[in-house]
């Protein structure tokens, strides 16, 4: 949470949420407005889930307001799923027993549904993965009561991806096929192309490589067909990521190269990190140290810009496997030293257990054996309790792939016994206890390996759901252009280059979709983005920041070159087709600009801000005109 100091800027930003909450009041005159706008933004994929938590809580404050009970509960759910996204689960459950009795009191069908499937991520998310199998029953007859097919998807994509986390893979394997069929009538490929990854996930961590790659090779040929460059990035990712699990380390690398280069075009740059970040475990694995240590420099930047400190975590420990495998212990010591603040803010078991693991590595390369089986009973504690949550099959399964590993580790275990038997020690019972020590640390890192084998899997893919492209008009969206800007403005910040921010808006489209209908405006909205791709030079970004709302980034551009792209754009948008409309539609726009200046703009809020401000008084001047 961003604390201000400035009791000034706590102020304005008071009075510009309270403005935003007037201007709701006023755009929604009836209740079915509001379930409409909060269903474009469940759909529509325009917000980030921070940005969805903000828009949600003034829509709740309308509802109020407004008495409006229907709109209350189906912006609150948009909340609950926002929380779940950030994976701020104690607030998510929070909200969920706040709106479960109004729910019951209402009984609306399709947000009691939602409520089930957002209770199956609570209760893995908090452990009670006792209690996840009894939610299927009503979840699955909620299914059979409903004859939308999109909506029968969802519950069984659900169930699915619940079984998977909680490794009954055989039950995710069949449930997850149902809900591509559901998805296959209703002619969403997104969606099939999603449940086709889930289902080679599964095969994968079933231990069928082949036919995991089968899958997700077809679900790359559905979202290839709706050109949606960042889902390509995903499959790429995880295809890459199962090859590496089973050791194919030359298809892995090919593909997670090619993952790179999809995330750096579209400008994700948490997807490049990521694939970086595979390719070090790759490299670490191959004992290639420099190399995994350079793919990690890279990548470890982005993580702290994005405040992710459970991946950086991971990416420190990482880095601490490269150094000691090059002998190099005065760094691995010093990452351990930067690692243990993580372990203060309530890391996970699998991220203690790699943590101690580390620091058996370096006890053992300094023959420090006492701190070696601290650590050794420490992790067996916490290997107890994850084996606690694993159901009897699940774990008898990785009882034989650990016996079956300790076999054929028993000649690397006999030689570490061997080594320590030289050494000169002058108690016998020191002796015995070092042999104990050496015969247990061989166990307990294979027994590490396979554990983690466990969790990796369900953690991989997690900065991979927030998708940086606008589903209705394939641009890019408001995470993704705000991304960008921040970028731009940086880079502006440091250097003599010039820094160009423009607002648009859509002259009356509100009173276009009354008088047309929603369809005609999606056509609208698709064919303005398409006249921006265009229109604009390389070098200029766009993106849906809201609505009908654009935001134009252009870096290098003076207010002159700026105002001239607005004439451009309007030449061109005037002369665009739009389907259901004659030929010259007369629909206008109106662009506020703004230049960034090194000396008053702090930060690129305020660059947007003044750009709004003209924004308006383009609109309060007639419209169909620009504002610098």
């Amino acid at each position: 949470m961003r604390i201000f100091k400035n009791v000034l800027v706590s102020l304005t930003m008071l009075l510009f949420a309270c403005h935003l909450a007037h201007a709701n009041i006023q755009e929604f005159s009836t209740e079915s407005e509001a379930l409409t706008y909060i269903e474009q933004l469940r759909n529509g994929n325009s917000f980030d889930p921070i940005n969805v938590v903000e828009t949600a809580t003034l829509l709740l404050q309308d509802s109020q307001i407004n008495n409006w009970d229907i709109a209350y509960l189906y912006a609150s759910n948009l909340k609950l799923e926002a929380f779940l996204a950030q994976e701020n689960i104690g607030k998510a459950e929070e909200l969920y027993k706040q709106i479960s009795p109004l729910a019951k009191k209402i009984d609306d069908p399709l947000i009691n549904i939602r409520l089930m499937m957002s209770e199956l991520y609570i209760e893995f998310a908090t452990g009670n993965i006792e209690k996840i199998p009894s939610l299927y029953a009503p979840l699955l007859s909620k299914a059979e009561e409903t004859e939308d097919a999109a909506t029968k998807g969802e519950i069984y994509q659900a169930i699915g991806l619940s079984q998977n986390n909680t490794l009954d893979l055989g039950g995710a394997v069949k449930t997850l096929k149902i809900a591509y069929e559901q998805f296959e009538k209703a002619g969403d490929i997104n969606a099939q192309s999603e449940v086709l990854s889930s289902l080679a996930n599964a095969f994968a961590e079933m231990g069928d490589l082949n036919l995991a790659v089968n899958y997700f090779r077809t679900s790359l040929e559905l979202v290839e067909q709706g050109g949606d460059l960042f889902g390509k990035s995903v499959i790429l990712y995880n295809l890459a990521n199962a090859y590496a699990e089973f050791g194919e380390y030359e298809p892995a690398e090919r593909y997670f190269v090619d993952a790179i280069a999809i995330s750096k075009e579209i400008g994700d740059t948490i997807g490049v990190a990521w694939a970086e970040f595979g390719l070090a475990k790759i490299a670490v694995d191959k004992e290639n140290w420099t190399q995994a240590l350079d793919l990690l420099k890279e990548a470890k930047p982005v993580f702290e810009e994005a405040g992710d400190l459970d991946s950086l975590s991971y990416v420190m420990l990482s880095q601490g496997e490269a150094y000691i495998g090059s002998d190099n212990i005065a760094k691995t010591e010093e990452i351990i030293r930067q690692s243990e603040q993580f372990l203060l803010s309530g890391s996970s078991e699998s991220y203690r257990l790699s943590y101690n693991e580390l620091l058996i590595k370096v006890a053992e390369k300094k023959g420090d054996y006492k701190t070696a089986n601290e650590k050794l009973n420490e992790n067996f504690g916490l290997l107890r309790k994850l084996y606690e949550i694993e159901n009897s099959q699940q774990a008898q399964r990785h009882k034989v792939e650990f016996e079956t590993r300790i076999k054929e580790n028993q000649n690397q275990i006999l030689q570490k016994e061997n080594e320590v038997n030289q050494l000169k020690i002058k108690e016998q019972q020191s002796q015995q206890h070092m042999w104990i020590v050496i015969i247990v640390l061989g166990s307990a890192f294979l027994t590490i390996v396979i554990v983690l084998l466990i969790f990796q899997t369900k953690n991989r893919n997690r900065f991979k759901r927030m998708a940086l492209r606008d589903d209705l008009t394939n641009s890019p969206n408001r995470r993704a252009i705000l991304q960008f800007a921040q970028e731009r403005f940086l880079e502006a910040k440091h250097t003599d280059m010039t820094l160009t921010i423009a607002l648009i808006d859509l002259d009356f489209f509100k009173k276009l979709n009354d008088q047309y209908g929603h369809e005609l405006g999606d056509n609208v909205l698709k064919a303005f983005a398409d006249t921006c791709l265009n229109s604009l030079r390389k070098q200029n970004r766009f993106g849906r920041y809201g609505g009908e709302e654009w935001l134009l980034v252009m870096a290098n551009t003076s207010i002159t070159e700026a105002s001239l792209v607005f004439r451009r754009l309007r030449a061109d948008w005037n002369n665009k087709v739009i389907d259901g409309l004659p030929e010259k539609h007369g629909i206008s726009f109106s662009m506020g600009i703004a230049q960034f200046d090194k000396h008053t703009d702090q930060n690129l809020h305020a660059v947007i801000k003044r750009a709004d401000d003209k924004l308006y008084e383009a609109k309060n001047q007639g419209r169909d005109q620009v504002i610098t």
